[in-house]
């Protein structure tokens, strides 16, 4: 029996030499590809997760953007709002128009004032003002002396005191504008104040999402790589490595003076700019 078996064998070990050959490389054929299938598989998983991340990392970014526009908006409109106050102007026009219209009825419901004469018991010459209204009643009646009754009469012989027309001189009236000028002034405004918010809250909207995003890139790269440096680094350090001052360059690169200039810039824009909007928008208006 032992020697039919080796007999068979040795007449069939070309044949089997190439089976258990063709077994074998199949087996490592198999599991290279297998192995290789997996990678792939895991290295598509990866991508899916990365994509997903950066996905959700920007649109986090944006609405974090949003917010903070939001926020910064107070600001900005406040300032404009009330370096041109237009409802002032609105206010001073609605004020003329009521007093004109009060001055009317007050016109058309009373007389001409009358002057009478009279002399008190010092011997000075008085004049007695009174107005009628239209139904013949005297509404009011005053004593005045005779100088200030020759003025209002008209009688340009009875000396003025001195000290009265210096004190009248000495505090001039206060020029008031004319209602035509009150409504360029009031147009003047409203579109300068128009197009100045619209300039700057466009300003301030490019200017924080562009630094907001560079910001939100500085930080994935950070991430990226501290997950990419983590599998050869697994032990935990308590050294603060996050401090960009001691070695700027490290995380902003050679332009960390303009990347800083670049991100006070909307400071500047919300405390200083709208200045500088404001008038080249008013000399264009």
């Amino acid at each position: 029996m032992l020697a039919a078996t080796k007999r068979w064998f040795r007449r069939n070990r070309t044949p089997l030499a190439i089976g258990a050959g063709v077994i074998g490389a199949g087996y490592v054929v198999t599991n290279y590809v297998l192995g290789k299938l997996q990678d792939a598989r895991e290295r598509m998983s990866s991508d899916r997760i990365a994509k997903e991340n950066l996905r959700r990392r920007f649109e986090q970014n944006q609405e974090d953007c949003t917010f903070t526009v939001l926020a910064l908006l107070p600001t900005a409109t406040t300032n404009i709002l009330e370096a041109m106050n237009t409802e002032r102007i609105t206010y001073e026009i609605q004020q003329m128009k009521g007093s004109a219209v009060a001055r009317t009825k007050s016109i058309g419901s009373t007389s001409p004032p009358s002057l009478s004469a009279e002399t008190d018991d010092d011997g000075r010459s008085m004049f007695s003002v009174s107005v009628t209204s239209d139904a013949g009643l005297q509404t009011s009646q005053l004593a005045v002396p005779t100088s200030i009754a020759a003025a209002i009469s008209g009688d340009g012989n009875v000396p003025v005191d001195g000290a009265q027309e210096g004190d009248a001189l000495s505090v001039p009236p206060k020029p008031k504008k004319t209602k035509r000028q009150l409504w360029n002034d009031l147009t003047i405004s409203s579109i300068t104040r128009a197009y100045t918010l619209l300039y700057t809250l466009s300003l301030l909207t490019m200017l924080t999402r562009i630094q907001l995003n560079l910001l939100g890139r500085r930080s994935y790269l950070s991430s990226v790589v501290s997950l990419a440096t983590g599998s050869a680094q697994q032990t935990i350090s308590l050294e603060n490595n996050d401090d960009d001052g001691n070695n700027p360059e490290h995380y902003y690169g050679s332009d960390f003076e303009v990347n800083r200039r670049y991100l006070t810039f909307s400071w500047w824009l919300l405390n200083r700019g709208w200045v500088d909007v404001m008038q080249r928008v008013e000399t264009a208006v």
